[in-house]
C-alpha cells in the first residue's frame, strides 16, 4: 500500500514469513519522509507508540483470526 501528497510519497507493507510448519511470522514495514524540523521531530516522537500500539493490535487480530480459520481446516 502507499500513496502521495503533493512530492511526498509513503509506502507500507504486510508480509507472511513461513518459519516452520506450524507457525508464520506477520511483518509489518512502512516508509516515508519526516521533515527535519523541531515541530515535525515533536510530532513524530508523540505518534511514534501510538503508532506502535495500533499496529500491534491490528497484526494480533489477524493472527487471532488466521488461527481461527486453520483450527476449522
Amino acid at each position: 500500500f502507499g500513496g502521495q501528497e503533493g512530492t511526498r510519497c509513503w509506502s507500507g507493507g504486510v508480509a507472511l514469513e513461513p518459519l516452520d510448519a506450524g507457525q508464520t511470522r506477520i511483518i509489518s514495514r512502512s516508509r516515508g519522509p519526516v521533515p527535519q524540523t523541531p515541530g515535525a521531530r515533536f510530532f513524530i516522537a508523540l505518534l511514534g507508540p501510538a503508532a506502535f500500539l495500533m499496529t500491534r493490535r491490528m497484526l494480533i487480530g489477524l493472527a487471532m483470526r488466521g488461527e481461527a480459520l486453520a483450527a476449522r481446516g
